[in-house]
């Protein structure tokens, strides 16, 4: 009687051992999926962000030009005067 009541007893432990991992496995994937998107958005970000510095870059490279073309402008208009 001892041993039969052991085993219900360690069969209704292995049921809740298993309902818990199950249930933590369940947690553990949700983590997972929110990981898996958080990923993605910092991804995205980046991309993003790699744009807007190459976009940044473009801009500065063309206000450079423009700087020196109205630099030489400039000494011409006054070199033309003098």
């Amino acid at each position: 009687m001892d041993l039969l009541f052991d085993v219900e007893r360690q069969k209704d432990e292995t049921t809740t051992l298993l309902d818990r991992g199950y249930r933590q496995q369940q947690i553990a994937d949700e983590l997972l999926a929110d990981a898996d998107a958080a990923r993605d958005t910092a991804r995205k970000a980046v991309a993003k962000a790699e744009d807007t510095l190459r976009e940044a870059n473009e801009t500065l490279r063309t206000l450079r030009g423009l700087l020196r073309q109205f630099s030489r402008l400039f000494y011409a208009v006054e070199f033309s005067f003098n």
